[in-house]
């Protein structure tokens, strides 16, 4: 591990595209699955575009972890353990087709539902329907 300062934003998109796994990880407490249940974290878009393997380390109830095992654009640990995640660290660094398929599909899910405009759709029609 390595600790770098903090990247101005509009440099994030070429240092997420250059590193080897993206990890994206939540708490496990029952208060903060609560509150992640119906959480979005905004850089998941950016994370999936950016043709770099998504880790996904969270609870299987938030809404992140639901939406990352139904498309399987990311490799996902649902327990709240530090050997399960060393254990999927050493898998993905050690197969490379696996991180292929896994930025692939990550890229075409964010090209066809995560861009500006589709999103915006979406949660303008939500409110047509509600």
């Amino acid at each position: 591990v390595k600790w770098v300062k903090p990247i101005a934003y509009p440099a994030l998109p070429a240092k997420f595209s250059s590193v080897d796994l993206l990890l994206l990880p939540q708490d496990f407490d029952e208060k903060s699955v609560k509150f992640l249940k119906y959480s979005f974290p905004t850089k998941v878009s950016e994370y999936m575009i950016s043709g770099t393997p998504i880790l996904v380390y969270g609870d299987e109830r938030t809404g992140l972890t639901k939406y990352a095992l139904k498309d399987k654009w990311g490799y996902v640990v649902t327990q709240n353990n530090t050997t399960a995640l060393c254990k999927a660290i050493t898998e993905l660094y050690n197969n490379t087709v696996l991180r292929s398929e896994l930025a692939t599909k990550a890229q075409q899910i964010a090209i066809e539902r995560e861009d500006a405009v589709t999103v915006r759709e979406n949660f303008r029609k939500s409110f047509l329907f509600a």
